[in-house]
């Protein structure tokens, strides 16, 4: 639940910030092992990067998310924030 909490405000600080800035900084990065190799595909979107996971497991990549400072996010406790 903390977990949640702290990515929801995360996200939203990064929100307000975006206004401020031209270039918003890219929050969340999906990393993938699998057959062809490492992929790694950065996004600031968090409902394009759960879909990206969902996309690469499907074609037999092992797929994970991670914040900015390389720290595994849990699907679920990003699938709660985005609500």
């Amino acid at each position: 639940m903390a977990e949640t909490r702290q990515l929801a405000a995360i996200l939203a600080a990064d929100a307000a910030n975006s206004e401020r800035r031209r270039v918003s900084p890219v929050n969340l990065i999906v990393k993938a092992r699998g057959p062809s190799g490492p992929a790694k595909i950065r996004s600031d979107d968090p409902k394009h990067a759960l879909s990206l996971v969902r996309y690469l497991r499907t074609i037999g990549y092992k797929a994970w998310i991670e914040d900015r400072n390389g720290k595994e996010i849990e699907e679920t406790v990003l699938i709660k924030a985005i609500g």
